[in-house]
């Protein structure tokens, strides 16, 4: 079998898995469908996806599989495609959809290289109506209870100022030092 047949195959593969073509579907009808997909979910110009290689459409493909999981360099921490469900030290924390976002939010300021976000500009991102937002709200259940994760991967790293842990060997590091990487930018 030919490398782009294998790779078609496994497109192919995950479009099934994702619901948006049948495994007999011939694979004309199979760009067409991930195209639309693409252009509905994403915005994207129909015919961007026909003009891809395979290999970077299978990359993307592979981003849109819910059990794939986005993981950090260290490969300590490891998400969902959604940040709903994080495995932290080997044990699976689900997120709502709002404590979601805040994760993707953070997980993505930290890709970028800096170390967090003030808790305004996520109320704002959120499109938050709250003129005085508070991010602990947002982790906090009906019961007042704090979510397992916080102040262990979400963290405080200045007053209003709240990143990611992602190493999770890094679990015993204060908020002192944070605060001193913060202050050193």
């Amino acid at each position: 079998m030919s490398v782009d047949n294998e790779l078609k195959r496994q497109i192919l593969s995950l479009a099934a898995n994702l619901g948006i073509v049948r495994d007999s579907d011939p694979w004309a009808f199979v760009l067409n469908q991930i195209s639309l997909h693409f252009s509905v979910r994403h915005s994207w110009d129909l015919s961007r996806i026909s003009r891809m290689p395979l290999q970077n459409l299978l990359d993307l493909m592979q981003g849109e599989d819910p059990t794939n999981e986005i993981i950090n360099p260290n490969h300590d921490v490891y998400f969902s495609s959604d940040f709903s469900v994080v495995v932290w030290q080997g044990q699976q924390h689900f997120f709502n959809r709002t404590q979601a976002q805040v994760v993707e939010l953070l997980y993505h300021e930290s890709k970028k290289g800096t170390v967090g976000l003030h808790q305004d500009s996520i109320g704002q991102k959120l499109q938050s109506c709250n003129n005085r937002f508070r991010l602990f709200h947002v982790f906090r259940n009906k019961n007042g209870k704090m979510h397992s994760l916080w102040n262990v991967m979400i963290v405080r790293v200045e007053p209003g100022i709240y990143a990611l842990r992602l190493n999770s060997n890094e679990a015993g590091m204060t908020n002192q030092v944070l605060s001193e990487t913060v202050a050193g930018i």
